[in-house]
């Protein structure tokens, strides 16, 4: 595993750029292979992307939960569920809290 302390400005730069959480669990497995995948110019690039693209999934995530439940007067926006970031997996405790 890695040290994901190691990007920790890239990191704070990048979720706040997004309005998202900047916590990263080290055990993160896509976080690694991005700041390890040389596709990537810089390990920058690989953090931006983490988070960019996991706000993207988090859209479409929203996307489909409005299109099949329908838009609830009272629901908070699943923008404000705790979350983790990058990758934006939606906890059951926020589910629970927002729907």
């Amino acid at each position: 595993m890695i040290d994901v302390s190691v990007f920790e400005p890239d990191v704070q730069e990048a979720a706040r750029s997004l309005a998202v959480v900047p916590d990263i669990h080290p055990e993160d497995f896509i976080f690694q292979f991005l700041v390890e995948n040389p596709s990537f110019q810089s390990t920058k690039d690989a953090v931006n992307y983490y988070f960019s693209d996991g706000r993207k999934s988090a859209e479409k995530f929203e996307s489909l939960v409005t299109d099949y439940l329908g838009s609830r007067s009272g629901r908070s926006s699943f923008w404000s569920l705790p979350r983790a970031s990058g990758a934006c997996r939606v906890t059951w405790r926020g589910l629970r809290h927002s729907l």
